[in-house]
Order: C-alpha cells, then sequence, then structure tokens
C-alpha cells in the first residue's frame, strides 16, 4: 500500500488544544476546592490567562490583588529540565506579583524529581497536589472535579441533587463558564477594531466590581 501522507508533514494543535481545556478544567477543580475547604470565599475571583494560567485574586481599591498564581503543564515528559524554565518563570512571576498565599505549578505527569526537590530547587514556588498527589493525570482530572462538585453541593445543603446525572450537568455548565469567557475575548479581538487580548483581560480585570 502506497502511504500518500508522510505522517511527519501532519501539524497537530492537538496538544495546544488539549492543554487549553485541561488548563481550565485546573481552574474550575481548584475553584470548587476553594468552596469547599474555606468558611467563605466573598470577594474572590478567577481570573484566567492573564498574570498567570488563572489567578485567585481579590480587589483593592478596584485593583486586582493576587491571592494565588497558578502556572498549569498538561504534558506527558516526566524530565525535570523539560519544566525548568517554567519553574524559573512562575518564580519570576511571583517577584513581579507578590501574592497573599503561594505560587502554585501544576502537573499532569508525574515528575523524576520529588515534589520536596523541586520546591527545594525553586523556593519560591509550591507544586500543587490532588489528594496528597502532586499531579493529576488529565483521564483523572474529571472525576476529580465531580467529587469537589459533590462536596459543595452537600456543603451548601443541596445534597438531594448530588447524584451522577446533575454533576455532569452541573460541571459541564461551569466548565462552559470558563470556556465561554475566553471565546468572548478572542470574538471581541476579531471584531472591526477590536482590542487585543492582553487589553480587553486588562479592561475587564480593572473595571469596578459591585
Amino acid at each position: 500500500m502506497i502511504q500518500l501522507i508522510n505522517p511527519n508533514d501532519i501539524h497537530s494543535a492537538a496538544d495546544t488544544w488539549n492543554g487549553f481545556i485541561y488548563q481550565g478544567k485546573v481552574a474550575l477543580y481548584h475553584v470548587l476546592k476553594l468552596i469547599n475547604e474555606r468558611d467563605s470565599v466573598d470577594g474572590l475571583h478567577l481570573q484566567l490567562d492573564s498574570l498567570e494560567d488563572f489567578a485567585i485574586i481579590r480587589y483593592e481599591n478596584n485593583e486586582p490583588k493576587p491571592i494565588t498564581l497558578h502556572q498549569v503543564k498538561a504534558v506527558k515528559s516526566h524530565y525535570y529540565s523539560r519544566y525548568k524554565e517554567a519553574f524559573e518563570k512562575l518564580e519570576q512571576r511571583k517577584d513581579n506579583f507578590p501574592c497573599d498565599d503561594e505560587a502554585y505549578f501544576h502537573l499532569a505527569t508525574e515528575n523524576e524529581e520529588t515534589k520536596a526537590d523541586i520546591e527545594d530547587k525553586h523556593a519560591k514556588l509550591k507544586i500543587y497536589e490532588y489528594d496528597g498527589n502532586p499531579y493529576c493525570k488529565i483521564d483523572e482530572l474529571q472525576d476529580k472535579i465531580k467529587v469537589q462538585a459533590s462536596n459543595c453541593l452537600n456543603k451548601l445543603g443541596l445534597i438531594h441533587l448530588s447524584n451522577d446525572n446533575y454533576l455532569e450537568i452541573l460541571c459541564n455548565e461551569l466548565e462552559s463558564l470558563i470556556t465561554n469567557n475566553i471565546v468572548l475575548i478572542h470574538a471581541q479581538n476579531h471584531s472591526p477594531n477590536g482590542d487585543s487580548i492582553n487589553r480587553q483581560i486588562f479592561r475587564m480585570e480593572n473595571r469596578p466590581r459591585y
């Protein structure tokens, strides 16, 4: 059989696309986890793809103040060298945008270095933990989101809604909120005389909140 197309000539955006999807899911997981762990999340906001891949912020005099910074890497490599530059970038971000809490790095694959070793080399960041693990595989994240969503419903006294069917609908809707926000920014960027994406994010994140 004659091979008509050389696989090396095919350029796919699947990895990049999946990386953005994973990033959004990680942000959702963290927000749900915050709701479950804190007595109150009043005044906290999820900021997407601006200060970092995502950030938790609050506002002081209508200016964003970082609480936590989050960098997400959905790559399959387990080599420390593959992430070293990204670790250093996150540390620099924390210097440039001091946060009240920590700068977290999210891994989708177990690293050859331990969590303690990475944090020893990069003292300004923390490796994010998922139920005690310093990484979360892409195919495991959705189930973890559902667990956090179920815990939220129970915490809010809505235990009667905590069934598989409703949880699936709820998680899809929450993910859509994140996706739609990013799509809106890109749509405005493509409109006639539309602002650049960076200017839109700045404008959206610095508008007054009431």
